[in-house]
Protein backbone atom coordinates (compact mmCIF):
# COMPACT_ATOMS: atom_id res chain seq x y z
CA UNK A 1 0.00 0.00 0.00
CA UNK A 2 1.37 3.60 -0.96
CA UNK A 3 1.77 5.98 1.67
CA UNK A 4 -0.78 8.49 0.68
CA UNK A 5 -3.65 5.27 0.58
CA UNK A 6 -2.21 4.52 4.21
CA UNK A 7 -2.19 8.20 5.40
CA UNK A 8 -5.82 8.40 3.71
CA UNK A 9 -7.00 5.13 5.34
CA UNK A 10 -5.76 6.56 8.90
CA UNK A 11 -8.03 9.55 8.12
CA UNK A 12 -10.92 7.58 7.51
CA UNK A 13 -10.33 5.36 10.48
CA UNK A 14 -10.14 8.55 12.42
CA UNK A 15 -13.46 9.94 11.33
CA UNK A 16 -14.98 6.93 11.61
CA UNK A 17 -14.18 6.62 15.64
CA UNK A 18 -14.65 10.12 16.12
CA UNK A 19 -18.00 10.03 14.71
CA UNK A 20 -18.95 6.86 16.79
CA UNK A 21 -17.40 8.57 19.48
CA UNK A 22 -19.91 11.38 19.39
CA UNK A 23 -23.58 9.31 18.33
CA UNK A 24 -22.53 6.36 21.01
CA UNK A 25 -24.97 6.80 23.93
CA UNK A 26 -22.99 7.71 26.69
CA UNK A 27 -24.37 5.00 28.63
CA UNK A 28 -24.00 2.52 26.45
CA UNK A 29 -25.90 -0.09 24.49
CA UNK A 30 -27.54 -2.70 25.45
CA UNK A 31 -27.66 -5.70 23.40
CA UNK A 32 -28.86 -8.52 25.92
CA UNK A 33 -29.39 -9.11 29.52
CA UNK A 34 -25.79 -10.07 29.56
CA UNK A 35 -24.22 -8.27 27.01
CA UNK A 36 -23.49 -4.27 27.03
CA UNK A 37 -21.88 -2.47 24.39
CA UNK A 38 -19.20 0.90 25.72
CA UNK A 39 -17.61 3.28 23.35
CA UNK A 40 -14.84 5.81 24.72
CA UNK A 41 -15.71 9.66 24.24
CA UNK A 42 -14.18 12.37 24.06
CA UNK A 43 -14.55 13.63 27.51
CA UNK A 44 -13.19 10.54 28.54
CA UNK A 45 -10.45 10.30 25.94
CA UNK A 46 -8.99 14.21 26.57
CA UNK A 47 -9.54 15.14 29.67
CA UNK A 48 -10.15 11.84 32.06
CA UNK A 49 -10.54 12.93 35.39
CA UNK A 50 -9.81 11.10 38.45
CA UNK A 51 -13.12 10.25 40.65
CA UNK A 52 -12.83 12.12 43.74
CA UNK A 53 -12.26 9.77 47.02
CA UNK A 54 -13.22 10.43 50.46
CA UNK A 55 -10.65 11.42 52.54
CA UNK A 56 -11.38 8.96 55.90
CA UNK A 57 -8.41 9.35 57.71
CA UNK A 58 -9.63 12.43 60.20
CA UNK A 59 -12.87 9.99 60.33
CA UNK A 60 -10.97 7.12 61.80
CA UNK A 61 -8.92 9.24 64.20
CA UNK A 62 -12.10 10.42 65.50
CA UNK A 63 -13.41 7.50 66.49
CA UNK A 64 -10.41 6.79 68.34
CA UNK A 65 -10.23 9.54 70.27
CA UNK A 66 -13.80 9.29 70.77
CA UNK A 67 -13.96 5.87 71.59
CA UNK A 68 -15.47 4.97 75.28
CA UNK A 69 -13.18 2.26 76.41
CA UNK A 70 -13.87 -0.28 78.77
CA UNK A 71 -14.01 0.64 82.39
CA UNK A 72 -11.84 -0.51 85.02
CA UNK A 73 -13.92 -0.77 87.49
CA UNK A 74 -11.01 -2.14 90.29
CA UNK A 75 -9.95 1.55 91.33
CA UNK A 76 -13.66 2.84 92.37
CA UNK A 77 -14.94 -0.90 93.84
CA UNK A 78 -13.81 0.87 97.74
CA UNK A 79 -16.18 3.98 96.82
CA UNK A 80 -18.96 1.89 95.48
CA UNK A 81 -18.62 -0.15 98.79
CA UNK A 82 -18.86 2.98 101.37
CA UNK A 83 -21.72 4.75 99.45
CA UNK A 84 -23.65 2.02 98.79
CA UNK A 85 -25.59 1.61 101.66
CA UNK A 86 -29.41 0.62 101.68
CA UNK A 87 -29.23 1.61 97.45
CA UNK A 88 -29.28 -0.57 94.51
CA UNK A 89 -26.31 -2.03 93.76
CA UNK A 90 -26.35 -2.14 90.21
CA UNK A 91 -28.12 1.82 89.96
CA UNK A 92 -25.57 2.86 91.90
CA UNK A 93 -22.59 1.46 90.05
CA UNK A 94 -23.85 2.64 86.94
CA UNK A 95 -24.83 6.02 87.71
CA UNK A 96 -20.88 6.24 88.40
CA UNK A 97 -20.13 4.72 84.95
CA UNK A 98 -22.21 7.03 83.37
CA UNK A 99 -20.47 9.97 85.22
CA UNK A 100 -17.34 8.62 84.35
CA UNK A 101 -17.49 7.54 80.67
CA UNK A 102 -19.27 10.88 79.46
CA UNK A 103 -17.93 12.27 76.11
CA UNK A 104 -18.80 15.29 74.23
CA UNK A 105 -21.51 14.72 71.95
CA UNK A 106 -20.35 17.27 69.76
CA UNK A 107 -16.85 15.79 68.90
CA UNK A 108 -19.01 12.93 66.97
CA UNK A 109 -18.64 15.22 63.79
CA UNK A 110 -22.45 14.45 62.85
CA UNK A 111 -22.41 10.22 64.10
CA UNK A 112 -25.47 11.46 66.53
CA UNK A 113 -28.49 9.18 66.35
CA UNK A 114 -31.22 11.37 64.76
CA UNK A 115 -34.47 11.58 66.49
CA UNK A 116 -38.13 12.17 65.07
CA UNK A 117 -39.01 16.87 65.80
CA UNK A 118 -35.08 15.83 67.51
CA UNK A 119 -36.45 14.80 70.68
CA UNK A 120 -34.86 11.94 71.75
CA UNK A 121 -36.87 10.90 74.10
CA UNK A 122 -38.25 7.78 71.69
CA UNK A 123 -35.50 5.74 73.42
CA UNK A 124 -35.90 6.61 76.87
CA UNK A 125 -37.79 3.53 77.94
CA UNK A 126 -34.47 1.65 76.91
CA UNK A 127 -32.55 3.41 78.56
CA UNK A 128 -34.68 3.14 81.92
CA UNK A 129 -34.39 -0.54 81.18
CA UNK A 130 -30.67 -0.14 80.94
CA UNK A 131 -30.24 2.21 84.43
CA UNK A 132 -32.13 -0.30 86.49
CA UNK A 133 -30.68 -3.31 85.30
CA UNK A 134 -32.64 -5.48 87.19
CA UNK A 135 -33.41 -8.05 84.41
CA UNK A 136 -31.88 -9.60 81.46
CA UNK A 137 -33.26 -7.51 78.41
CA UNK A 138 -32.60 -8.36 74.84
CA UNK A 139 -32.16 -6.22 71.84
CA UNK A 140 -32.59 -7.93 68.67
CA UNK A 141 -30.17 -6.56 65.75
CA UNK A 142 -31.92 -7.50 62.44
CA UNK A 143 -29.41 -6.64 58.86
CA UNK A 144 -28.62 -8.02 55.85
CA UNK A 145 -24.79 -9.46 55.13
CA UNK A 146 -23.08 -6.60 56.30
CA UNK A 147 -23.91 -8.00 59.32
CA UNK A 148 -23.41 -11.84 58.57
CA UNK A 149 -21.18 -13.60 60.83
CA UNK A 150 -21.57 -11.50 63.87
CA UNK A 151 -19.85 -8.61 62.39
CA UNK A 152 -20.73 -5.46 64.04
CA UNK A 153 -23.57 -7.31 66.25
CA UNK A 154 -20.46 -8.75 67.93
CA UNK A 155 -18.26 -5.70 69.06
CA UNK A 156 -21.73 -3.93 69.91
CA UNK A 157 -22.37 -6.79 72.14
CA UNK A 158 -19.18 -6.77 73.90
CA UNK A 159 -19.42 -3.04 74.59
CA UNK A 160 -22.95 -2.78 75.82
CA UNK A 161 -22.50 -6.49 77.67
CA UNK A 162 -18.91 -4.72 79.01
CA UNK A 163 -20.89 -1.98 80.43
CA UNK A 164 -24.49 -3.05 81.42
CA UNK A 165 -23.45 -6.50 82.42
CA UNK A 166 -24.92 -10.09 80.39
CA UNK A 167 -23.03 -12.69 78.80
CA UNK A 168 -23.09 -15.06 75.60
CA UNK A 169 -23.99 -14.49 71.97
CA UNK A 170 -27.99 -14.35 72.60
CA UNK A 171 -30.45 -16.01 70.31
CA UNK A 172 -28.64 -18.57 67.14
CA UNK A 173 -30.73 -20.57 64.56
CA UNK A 174 -30.72 -24.20 64.79
CA UNK A 175 -28.56 -24.47 61.70
CA UNK A 176 -26.71 -21.62 60.56
CA UNK A 177 -26.66 -20.08 56.80
CA UNK A 178 -23.14 -20.04 56.72
CA UNK A 179 -20.29 -22.24 58.32
CA UNK A 180 -18.29 -19.69 59.91
CA UNK A 181 -18.73 -16.82 62.77
CA UNK A 182 -16.23 -14.93 64.55
CA UNK A 183 -17.87 -15.00 68.35
CA UNK A 184 -18.65 -19.17 68.59
CA UNK A 185 -18.43 -22.19 66.78
CA UNK A 186 -21.75 -23.62 65.96
CA UNK A 187 -21.06 -27.36 64.14
CA UNK A 188 -24.56 -29.64 63.70
CA UNK A 189 -24.92 -32.96 61.97
CA UNK A 190 -25.74 -33.30 58.24
CA UNK A 191 -29.20 -34.36 58.39
CA UNK A 192 -30.37 -31.09 59.48
CA UNK A 193 -32.74 -29.34 56.76
CA UNK A 194 -32.96 -25.40 57.26
CA UNK A 195 -36.60 -23.55 56.30
CA UNK A 196 -36.84 -20.16 55.46
CA UNK A 197 -39.36 -17.88 54.20
CA UNK A 198 -37.41 -16.59 51.36
CA UNK A 199 -36.13 -19.74 50.38
CA UNK A 200 -36.74 -21.08 46.90
CA UNK A 201 -38.71 -24.01 46.56
CA UNK A 202 -42.19 -25.63 48.31
CA UNK A 203 -43.74 -22.59 49.96
CA UNK A 204 -43.99 -22.78 53.54
CA UNK A 205 -47.59 -22.93 53.82
CA UNK A 206 -48.12 -22.06 57.84
CA UNK A 207 -45.61 -19.33 57.57
CA UNK A 208 -44.63 -19.95 61.23
CA UNK A 209 -40.71 -19.12 61.38
CA UNK A 210 -40.64 -17.01 64.23
CA UNK A 211 -38.22 -14.81 65.42
CA UNK A 212 -35.09 -15.16 62.91
CA UNK A 213 -37.06 -16.02 60.19
CA UNK A 214 -36.20 -19.42 59.93
CA UNK A 215 -36.48 -22.87 61.66
CA UNK A 216 -34.66 -26.16 61.36
CA UNK A 217 -35.61 -29.88 61.23
CA UNK A 218 -33.55 -33.40 61.35
CA UNK A 219 -36.56 -35.34 59.98
CA UNK A 220 -38.75 -34.84 57.14
CA UNK A 221 -42.47 -33.45 57.79
CA UNK A 222 -44.84 -35.65 59.19
CA UNK A 223 -47.00 -36.96 57.36
CA UNK A 224 -50.64 -36.90 59.32
CA UNK A 225 -51.81 -39.84 57.60
CA UNK A 226 -49.71 -41.90 59.75
CA UNK A 227 -49.80 -40.40 63.24
CA UNK A 228 -53.55 -41.64 62.53
CA UNK A 229 -52.28 -45.25 62.93
CA UNK A 230 -52.63 -46.94 66.22
CA UNK A 231 -51.15 -49.76 65.93
CA UNK A 232 -47.83 -51.58 68.53
CA UNK A 233 -46.33 -53.38 65.37
CA UNK A 234 -46.39 -50.34 63.28
CA UNK A 235 -45.39 -47.81 66.16
CA UNK A 236 -42.34 -50.45 66.33
CA UNK A 237 -40.77 -50.24 62.86
CA UNK A 238 -40.98 -46.54 63.08
CA UNK A 239 -37.49 -44.70 61.90
CA UNK A 240 -35.95 -42.89 64.74
CA UNK A 241 -33.54 -39.91 63.60
CA UNK A 242 -30.92 -38.53 65.71
CA UNK A 243 -29.27 -34.98 65.18
CA UNK A 244 -27.21 -33.19 67.35
CA UNK A 245 -26.08 -29.09 67.24
CA UNK A 246 -23.03 -28.56 68.96
CA UNK A 247 -21.57 -25.17 70.14
CA UNK A 248 -17.91 -24.08 71.50
CA UNK A 249 -15.71 -21.27 72.32
CA UNK A 250 -13.90 -19.49 69.71
CA UNK A 251 -10.39 -17.96 71.07
CA UNK A 252 -10.69 -15.21 69.06
CA UNK A 253 -14.15 -13.92 70.50
CA UNK A 254 -14.50 -11.64 73.40
CA UNK A 255 -14.41 -12.83 76.36
CA UNK A 256 -18.33 -11.74 77.54
CA UNK A 257 -19.17 -14.07 74.68
CA UNK A 258 -17.90 -17.41 76.04
CA UNK A 259 -19.62 -16.61 79.53
CA UNK A 260 -23.11 -17.53 79.66
CA UNK A 261 -25.42 -19.60 82.39
CA UNK A 262 -29.18 -19.66 80.27
CA UNK A 263 -29.51 -22.32 77.82
CA UNK A 264 -33.21 -21.90 76.03
CA UNK A 265 -34.21 -24.05 72.96
CA UNK A 266 -36.91 -22.79 71.51
CA UNK A 267 -39.65 -25.91 69.62
CA UNK A 268 -42.63 -26.92 68.82
CA UNK A 269 -45.27 -29.21 66.38
CA UNK A 270 -43.88 -32.31 66.79
CA UNK A 271 -45.77 -35.36 66.44
CA UNK A 272 -43.73 -37.35 68.81
CA UNK A 273 -41.82 -37.63 71.90
CA UNK A 274 -38.31 -36.04 71.37
CA UNK A 275 -35.37 -37.29 73.30
CA UNK A 276 -32.66 -34.53 74.58
CA UNK A 277 -30.04 -34.72 76.14
CA UNK A 278 -27.66 -31.78 76.67
CA UNK A 279 -23.57 -32.11 77.51
CA UNK A 280 -20.59 -30.33 78.14
CA UNK A 281 -18.20 -32.27 76.24
CA UNK A 282 -18.84 -36.23 76.93
CA UNK A 283 -20.90 -35.16 80.47
CA UNK A 284 -24.25 -35.20 80.44
CA UNK A 285 -25.58 -32.37 82.06
CA UNK A 286 -29.28 -33.01 81.74
CA UNK A 287 -31.87 -35.23 79.70
CA UNK A 288 -35.63 -34.05 78.94
CA UNK A 289 -38.15 -35.54 76.84
CA UNK A 290 -40.13 -32.88 74.22
CA UNK A 291 -43.60 -33.54 74.26
CA UNK A 292 -45.74 -33.86 71.53
CA UNK A 293 -47.03 -30.17 71.06
CA UNK A 294 -48.88 -27.75 68.32
CA UNK A 295 -47.77 -24.43 69.71
CA UNK A 296 -44.31 -23.03 70.41
CA UNK A 297 -42.46 -24.21 73.65
CA UNK A 298 -39.32 -24.26 75.32
CA UNK A 299 -36.75 -26.30 77.50
CA UNK A 300 -34.83 -24.58 79.62
CA UNK A 301 -31.11 -25.13 81.63
CA UNK A 302 -28.60 -23.78 83.72
CA UNK A 303 -25.04 -24.31 82.76
CA UNK A 304 -21.81 -22.93 83.86
CA UNK A 305 -20.35 -21.23 80.38
CA UNK A 306 -18.93 -24.38 79.03
CA UNK A 307 -16.83 -24.56 76.58
CA UNK A 308 -18.36 -26.81 74.48
CA UNK A 309 -21.92 -27.65 74.85
CA UNK A 310 -24.19 -30.55 72.56
CA UNK A 311 -27.62 -30.88 72.40
CA UNK A 312 -28.45 -34.34 71.39
CA UNK A 313 -31.85 -35.56 69.91
CA UNK A 314 -33.49 -38.44 69.29
CA UNK A 315 -36.65 -39.95 68.31
CA UNK A 316 -39.26 -40.51 66.01
CA UNK A 317 -40.31 -36.95 64.75
CA UNK A 318 -38.01 -33.81 64.68
CA UNK A 319 -39.77 -30.54 66.36
CA UNK A 320 -39.78 -27.34 64.35
CA UNK A 321 -36.45 -25.69 66.03
CA UNK A 322 -36.86 -21.76 66.13
CA UNK A 323 -33.77 -21.06 67.87
CA UNK A 324 -31.40 -21.59 70.61
CA UNK A 325 -30.29 -18.49 73.50
CA UNK A 326 -27.08 -18.67 75.15
CA UNK A 327 -27.49 -15.60 77.61
CA UNK A 328 -26.41 -14.39 80.82
CA UNK A 329 -29.68 -14.34 84.02
CA UNK A 330 -29.77 -10.41 83.96
CA UNK A 331 -28.01 -7.30 82.02
CA UNK A 332 -28.32 -7.45 77.91
CA UNK A 333 -28.26 -9.95 75.12
CA UNK A 334 -27.39 -9.27 72.29
CA UNK A 335 -29.02 -11.17 69.12
CA UNK A 336 -26.73 -11.17 65.82
CA UNK A 337 -30.10 -11.66 63.15
CA UNK A 338 -28.70 -12.00 59.22
CA UNK A 339 -31.15 -12.17 56.56
CA UNK A 340 -29.20 -12.48 53.61
CA UNK A 341 -30.32 -10.33 50.42
CA UNK A 342 -33.45 -9.05 52.70
CA UNK A 343 -34.25 -5.58 52.62
CA UNK A 344 -36.04 -5.54 55.66
CA UNK A 345 -39.70 -6.05 54.54
CA UNK A 346 -40.39 -9.86 55.68
CA UNK A 347 -42.04 -8.80 59.70
CA UNK A 348 -45.40 -8.88 57.94
CA UNK A 349 -45.26 -11.76 56.09
CA UNK A 350 -45.20 -13.87 58.56
CA UNK A 351 -47.88 -15.87 60.89
CA UNK A 352 -48.36 -12.96 63.02
CA UNK A 353 -49.55 -14.79 65.70
CA UNK A 354 -46.29 -17.17 66.33
CA UNK A 355 -44.17 -14.22 65.74
CA UNK A 356 -45.81 -12.43 68.40
CA UNK A 357 -45.83 -15.30 70.89
CA UNK A 358 -41.97 -15.51 70.42
CA UNK A 359 -41.19 -12.66 70.95
CA UNK A 360 -43.56 -11.60 73.97
CA UNK A 361 -41.17 -14.80 75.83
CA UNK A 362 -37.78 -12.55 75.01
CA UNK A 363 -38.20 -9.08 77.02
CA UNK A 364 -37.14 -7.54 73.59
CA UNK A 365 -36.62 -3.47 74.55
CA UNK A 366 -34.61 -2.81 71.23
CA UNK A 367 -35.07 -3.23 67.84
CA UNK A 368 -32.07 -2.49 65.55
CA UNK A 369 -32.91 -2.92 61.72
CA UNK A 370 -30.11 -2.39 59.63
CA UNK A 371 -30.99 -2.78 55.87
CA UNK A 372 -30.98 -0.46 52.39
CA UNK A 373 -27.86 -2.35 50.70
CA UNK A 374 -30.23 -5.20 48.82
CA UNK A 375 -32.10 -2.03 47.11
CA UNK A 376 -29.25 0.13 46.15
CA UNK A 377 -28.55 -1.44 42.82
CA UNK A 378 -32.18 -1.48 41.43
CA UNK A 379 -31.87 2.35 40.79
CA UNK A 380 -35.20 4.14 40.46
CA UNK A 381 -36.26 8.23 40.58
CA UNK A 382 -38.19 7.24 43.84
CA UNK A 383 -38.07 5.04 46.49
CA UNK A 384 -41.81 5.67 47.79
CA UNK A 385 -42.68 2.61 47.32
CA UNK A 386 -39.84 1.06 49.87
CA UNK A 387 -40.47 3.59 52.52
CA UNK A 388 -44.36 2.13 52.41
CA UNK A 389 -43.01 -0.87 52.50
CA UNK A 390 -40.08 -0.74 55.56
CA UNK A 391 -42.81 1.54 57.29
CA UNK A 392 -45.17 -1.12 57.52
CA UNK A 393 -42.85 -3.58 59.38
CA UNK A 394 -42.09 -0.91 61.77
CA UNK A 395 -45.73 -0.87 62.77
CA UNK A 396 -46.10 -4.46 62.90
CA UNK A 397 -42.78 -4.56 65.07
CA UNK A 398 -44.41 -1.63 67.68
CA UNK A 399 -48.09 -3.50 67.25
CA UNK A 400 -46.17 -7.27 68.61
CA UNK A 401 -43.60 -5.37 70.78
CA UNK A 402 -45.74 -2.29 72.04
CA UNK A 403 -42.52 -1.82 74.99
CA UNK A 404 -39.58 -1.52 72.70
CA UNK A 405 -37.61 1.08 70.53
CA UNK A 406 -36.70 0.96 67.02
CA UNK A 407 -33.26 2.31 65.83
CA UNK A 408 -32.54 2.10 62.15
CA UNK A 409 -28.98 1.66 60.52
CA UNK A 410 -29.03 3.44 57.22
CA UNK A 411 -26.91 1.72 54.32
CA UNK A 412 -23.57 2.05 54.37
CA UNK A 413 -21.51 3.26 50.85
CA UNK A 414 -21.42 1.16 48.25
CA UNK A 415 -19.70 1.85 44.66
CA UNK A 416 -19.96 0.43 41.49
CA UNK A 417 -16.97 0.40 38.70
CA UNK A 418 -17.92 2.92 35.96
CA UNK A 419 -14.73 2.39 33.51
CA UNK A 420 -11.27 2.30 35.41
CA UNK A 421 -13.06 3.88 38.53
CA UNK A 422 -15.08 3.10 41.45
CA UNK A 423 -17.89 5.62 42.31
CA UNK A 424 -20.84 5.00 45.05
CA UNK A 425 -24.13 4.43 43.74
CA UNK A 426 -26.12 7.77 43.36
CA UNK A 427 -29.49 6.40 44.64
CA UNK A 428 -28.02 5.69 48.19
CA UNK A 429 -29.08 9.02 49.80
CA UNK A 430 -32.82 8.61 48.31
CA UNK A 431 -33.04 4.90 50.09
CA UNK A 432 -31.36 6.66 53.11
CA UNK A 433 -34.12 9.33 53.28
CA UNK A 434 -36.72 6.77 52.84
CA UNK A 435 -35.68 4.57 55.53
CA UNK A 436 -35.26 7.37 57.52
CA UNK A 437 -38.81 8.65 56.75
CA UNK A 438 -40.34 5.80 57.66
CA UNK A 439 -38.39 5.84 61.08
CA UNK A 440 -39.64 9.08 61.97
CA UNK A 441 -43.37 8.07 61.27
CA UNK A 442 -43.13 5.28 62.98
CA UNK A 443 -41.67 7.32 66.34
CA UNK A 444 -38.05 5.39 65.77
CA UNK A 445 -34.32 6.83 65.91
CA UNK A 446 -32.34 6.70 63.13
CA UNK A 447 -28.25 6.87 62.34
CA UNK A 448 -26.94 7.70 59.13
CA UNK A 449 -24.06 5.02 58.52
CA UNK A 450 -23.53 6.41 55.25
CA UNK A 451 -22.72 9.82 56.30
CA UNK A 452 -20.80 8.26 59.25
CA UNK A 453 -18.58 6.50 56.52
CA UNK A 454 -17.53 9.79 54.79
CA UNK A 455 -20.83 9.96 52.30
CA UNK A 456 -20.26 10.29 48.78
CA UNK A 457 -16.90 8.02 47.59
CA UNK A 458 -15.77 6.91 50.94
CA UNK A 459 -16.46 3.28 50.22
CA UNK A 460 -13.09 2.92 48.08
CA UNK A 461 -10.94 4.69 50.66
CA UNK A 462 -12.31 2.20 53.17
CA UNK A 463 -11.46 -0.42 50.89
CA UNK A 464 -8.05 1.24 50.00
CA UNK A 465 -7.31 1.15 54.30
CA UNK A 466 -7.81 -2.42 54.40
CA UNK A 467 -11.55 -1.61 56.04
CA UNK A 468 -14.24 -2.77 53.20
CA UNK A 469 -13.72 -6.21 51.55
CA UNK A 470 -12.76 -5.82 47.69
CA UNK A 471 -16.87 -6.49 46.35
CA UNK A 472 -17.19 -2.52 47.31
CA UNK A 473 -20.17 -3.68 49.81
CA UNK A 474 -18.86 -4.99 52.77
CA UNK A 475 -16.81 -4.39 55.67
CA UNK A 476 -13.64 -6.33 56.46
CA UNK A 477 -13.75 -7.38 60.21
CA UNK A 478 -11.44 -4.44 61.40
CA UNK A 479 -13.43 -1.85 59.62
CA UNK A 480 -17.16 -3.26 60.93
CA UNK A 481 -15.03 -2.97 64.43
CA UNK A 482 -14.79 0.95 63.08
CA UNK A 483 -18.07 1.63 62.34
CA UNK A 484 -19.56 -0.21 65.27
CA UNK A 485 -17.74 2.28 67.62
CA UNK A 486 -19.29 4.62 65.74
CA UNK A 487 -22.66 3.61 66.14
CA UNK A 488 -21.89 2.67 69.41
CA UNK A 489 -20.71 6.23 70.42
CA UNK A 490 -23.66 7.78 69.32
CA UNK A 491 -25.87 5.53 71.64
CA UNK A 492 -23.73 5.76 74.87
CA UNK A 493 -23.26 9.90 74.45
CA UNK A 494 -27.22 9.80 73.91
CA UNK A 495 -27.60 7.47 77.36
CA UNK A 496 -25.23 9.20 79.46
CA UNK A 497 -27.15 12.53 78.48
CA UNK A 498 -29.84 11.07 79.60
CA UNK A 499 -28.69 9.70 82.75
CA UNK A 500 -27.24 12.81 83.91
CA UNK A 501 -31.06 14.53 83.00
CA UNK A 502 -32.62 12.35 84.95
CA UNK A 503 -33.73 12.24 88.35
CA UNK A 504 -31.20 9.56 89.21
CA UNK A 505 -28.31 11.57 88.46
CA UNK A 506 -29.96 15.14 90.04
CA UNK A 507 -30.49 12.85 93.25
CA UNK A 508 -27.43 10.91 93.67
CA UNK A 509 -27.29 10.98 97.06
CA UNK A 510 -31.00 9.41 97.62
CA UNK A 511 -31.19 7.82 94.64
CA UNK A 512 -34.45 8.14 93.87
CA UNK A 513 -36.69 6.91 91.36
Amino acid sequence: MKPFHSFIFLISVFVAVSILMFVFPAEGLKISDDLELKFISFDKLFNDEEVEYKDITAIVGNVEEAAIKDINFSWRKQFVNESIAARDTFEYQHYVLAEIVEIDINSLNGYQLQFPDSSPDVLYTFFEHLRKNRELIRIMHYGDSQIEGDRMTSFIRNRMQSQFGGGGVGLVPGVQVHNYGISMKHEVSTNWLRYTLTQHGKKIEHRRFGALATFSRFAPVFEEDTVQIDTTEIASEQEIYQAWIRFSANKRSYSNHRKFTNCRLFYGYNKKPVLVELLSGETVLATDTLQPTDNLAFADWTVNSPAELTIRFSGEDSPDIYGISLDGNRGVAVDNIALRGSSGTIFNQMNQGFLGQMYANMNIKLFVLQFGGNVTPYITDTYNYYEKMFYAQLVTLKRLVPDAVIITIGPADMSRKIEEHYESYPNIPKIRNALRSATFRAGGAFWDMYAAMGGENSMPSWVQSGLASPDYTHFSHKGAKIISQMFYNALISEYNVYVKNSSLYRNADGLQD
